[in-house]
């Protein structure tokens, strides 16, 4: 029996695109939040830090336009996936950080958002590696005789 190579699968990278595109939302979104409402959003986090806020926020905007603009390529790089998932992981990591460090210092709500948030992120992880891994055993298919 003959094989080609086909084409990504198109399922595969609408799932893909749609892990990306939320990504790309959820960030952006918070984003502008934790910009323009740092010092609210930092008494209800209990953090004593509003600047520090800011800068997340600031630094989320970038990595949502760098989302979106790869789920909006004909096929997201794969690199540029992991990457991204990557960098995911070192945000859960970050949150498992300060809820552990600053323990004593978050307010409830506080704990609840870095844990909720960590979460969230640690699914947007799991399904760029699921979509990873769908366009992967895709590649081939039997060729029909």
């Amino acid at each position: 029996m003959n094989e080609s190579t086909t084409g990504p699968d198109r399922r595969a990278l609408s799932m893909l695109r749609r892990v990306l595109l939320s990504d790309a939302g959820f960030s952006g979104l918070s984003g502008v939040a934790l910009v323009f409402g740092c010092v609210p959003i930092d008494r209800l986090l209990g953090l004593g830090a509003p600047l520090a806020v800011a800068a997340v926020g600031i630094g989320l905007l970038p990595y949502s336009w760098s989302l979106l603009r790869e789920a909006r390529r004909p096929a997201p790089r794969p690199g540029e996936v992991v990457l991204s998932a990557l960098l995911d992981l070192g945000w859960v990591a970050a949150s498992l950080v300060i809820l552990a460090v600053l323990a004593d210092r978050l307010t409830a709500f506080g704990t609840f958002a870095f844990a909720i948030v960590g979460i969230v992120v640690l699914g947007f992880a799991g399904f760029k590696a699921l979509g990873l891994a769908r366009l992967a055993t895709v590649a081939t298919v039997p060729a029909k005789s």
